[in-house]
């Protein structure tokens, strides 16, 4: 609850803070130093920065690239060398890597299968190309490539469109003191602010698939 509340308190703020910040900020709202112990912050830092782990890679992280954006979809390109990798889906770009920016991104194929392939625009070699296909969702609620949105003023104000980056296939949350299942989806507006969303079962949906 603590965490939960800090990190309310820090988005209020469009801070962007640090580990040593949080601390901070958990014994000013406490007046006790013991609260500021490191699951908290690092609860803290999940709650204003989701995925923290995953974006040092460059996943969920917007792109270096003049042709692609983040939530671009795409298939295999000219310089294609992986075979049936992809099942000869279309796929989503979720990140680039951050090992070699700007000349590799990550994609997630519709099959579920995450790399990272070769996009090189001074070298023109491009594993994948840009396409515009709507995502088809078969027997999910919600997948990656979904378009998305809310009302809340967090996507950029009602009406705003967004991408899913990314779906946790079990989570769980304490509502009413009855643990629910739940899928958590992680958005990218076209404000190009990132958040996390309930998308699951027994009404708990804050954003819904928007039909083109």
């Amino acid at each position: 609850m603590l965490a939960a509340e800090v990190a309310s308190d820090l988005r209020k703020n469009n801070s962007n803070p640090t580990a040593a910040e949080v601390r901070e900020r958990i014994v000013q709202q406490t007046s006790r130093p013991d609260d500021a112990h490191n699951d908290c912050v690092d609860l803290v830092m999940e709650f204003v920065k989701p995925r923290v782990k995953e974006r040092k890679k460059g996943l969920y992280s917007e792109l270096a690239c003049r042709t692609l954006l983040l939530e671009t979809g795409v298939r295999r390109g000219p310089d294609w060398k992986f075979h049936e990798q992809d099942s000869g889906l279309p796929g989503t770009v979720v990140g680039q890597d951050s090992d070699n920016v700007p000349k590799a991104v990550w994609v997630e194929w519709d099959n579920g299968h995450l790399n990272i392939y070769a996009y090189d625009e001074p070298l023109e070699i491009y594993s994948i190309k840009k396409v515009d296909e709507p995502r088809v969702l078969v027997d999910e609620l919600v997948a990656v490539g979904c378009k998305d949105w809310t009302y809340a003023d967090a996507d950029g104000g009602p009406g705003s469109v967004g991408t899913v980056l990314c779906v946790n296939q079990d989570g769980s949350v304490l509502v009413s003191k009855i643990t629910t299942k739940f899928k958590l989806t992680l958005v990218r507006w076209d404000s190009r602010s990132t958040g996390e969303y309930k998308m699951g079962m027994n009404g708990l949906f804050e954003i819904q698939i928007w039909q083109v």
